[in-house]
């Protein structure tokens, strides 16, 4: 290098390849961050679509295996907390059926509940049953579904995320057999 030329260490301002490598650089991690928190939000909602799932299991298997000598037990249940229709936590308990009709009349049956479990944030529970206590879910010591007043039948739990319009997890309880998957809205099945 001459005397007089100005060198790498002299240079005022950025080269034109260096402008495009910073402006790449942002890009991948706009990229990077916008991809990481979709990714966080369909694990947030996997999550509470397997938790509701394995409480939903524990629940039954409670009532096939456990009951409380000193109380009329009928089996235990899961009631889904929060305001109706879009459920954020649940509770379950014991069902004491004080008045030995067969028919949980409420809370004042529930023998030591635990909860309320909160969901993740922005998650929202829905469900397809309706009646007196559609949040409700009842296990008799067969380990069969029940509603409230001892009917049985087939319920879906669908699982939304606030930020995510698709896709909807679902958890499906039928008198013998609970199932979760991604909601298919073209077949309205739980997949």
């Amino acid at each position: 290098m001459r005397h007089g030329e100005t060198g790498w260490r002299n240079q005022n301002g950025m080269s034109l390849i260096e402008t495009m490598l910073v402006v790449v650089l942002i890009g991948i991690v706009t990229l990077i961050g916008t991809q990481g928190i979709d990714f966080y939000q369909r694990y947030e909602l996997q999550s509470a679509s397997r938790q509701l799932f394995g409480t939903i299991e524990k629940v039954r298997q409670d009532a096939m295996t456990k009951r409380t000598p000193t109380i009329q037990s009928r089996g235990f249940g899961l009631r889904l907390t929060g305001l109706a229709p879009n459920y954020t936590g649940y509770t379950t308990f014991e069902f004491d059926d004080i008045d030995n009709d067969f028919v949980y009349d409420g809370t004042g049956e529930e023998f030591t509940p635990t909860g309320p479990n909160l969901f993740s944030r922005s998650i929202i529970v829905t469900s397809n049953t309706t009646g007196t206590s559609p949040n409700v879910l009842l296990y008799d010591d067969r380990g069969l579904s029940r509603s409230t007043n001892g009917a049985s039948g087939i319920r879906t739990h669908w699982v939304d995320h606030g930020s995510l319009p698709t896709p909807r997890r679902c958890v499906v309880v039928g008198t013998i057999r609970i199932r979760e998957g991604v909601w298919n809205a073209s077949t309205g099945e739980c997949d």
